[in-house]
């Protein structure tokens, strides 16, 4: 299962290397928990 997510930035410019990093780490929530629906940072 791929993990929606919905990436913010405020305050700050968008960082692809920063989004690519919040894809790896919610890759590892779903590995861990499926049950996981989505996930907004």
């Amino acid at each position: 299962m791929h993990l929606p997510l919905q990436i913010t930035f405020r305050h700050m410019d968008p960082s692809p290397a920063l989004e690519e990093r919040i894809h790896q780490l919610a890759e590892r929530l779903d590995h861990y928990a499926q049950e996981i629906m989505s996930c907004r940072v």
